[in-house]
């Protein structure tokens, strides 16, 4: 069935849903207050992403007519900077010299070396007698850091 389809439809197809994408952020603007908004503090992020994608679509060319490797390696330095600059926004410099006091790290410690005495023992679920007359330690995925460690 898909091989019978002609070569402007995925191109169609694409610019079809970018066109959604911008009367969606047209039609919007009324729920900026709303956390988590793509008219509120991520407004500039979201345009950037929206009319490069835009652009990039517009300007392609024919699959196999030409080499893409330029446009691989512009797109894989643009993805690279904008994911170190979220990870800069999230995880500012100026807080990595601090020591976390608000999560909760002496839980992940301790059901970290638990999580790692069960594995030399060959088994991946256990019990906390300790507390009100135990638990399965198989609740602590959440907060165990057993598989990275």
């Amino acid at each position: 069935m898909f091989d019978r389809l002609p070569s402007w439809f995925p191109r169609a197809a694409l610019l079809a849903a970018l066109a959604i994408w911008w009367l969606n952020f047209a039609l919007t603007s009324r729920w900026a207050a709303v956390p988590g908004s793509i008219h509120g503090a991520k407004q500039w992020a979201f345009l950037a992403a929206l009319g490069s994608a835009t652009a990039l679509a517009l300007t392609a060319r024919k699959a196999g007519a030409v080499d893409f490797r330029r446009e691989a390696r512009l797109t894989a330095g643009v993805c690279g900077a904008t994911l170190l600059g979220c990870f800069a926004i999230w995880f500012p410099p100026s807080t990595w010299t601090q020591i976390p006091f608000l999560d909760n790290w002496p839980a992940r410690f301790q059901s970290t070396v638990d999580g790692i005495a069960l594995l030399k023992r060959v088994a991946v679920a256990g019990w906390h007698w300790a507390f009100l007359g135990g638990y399965h330690a198989s609740s602590d995925l959440p907060v165990t850091l057993t598989v990275p460690a």
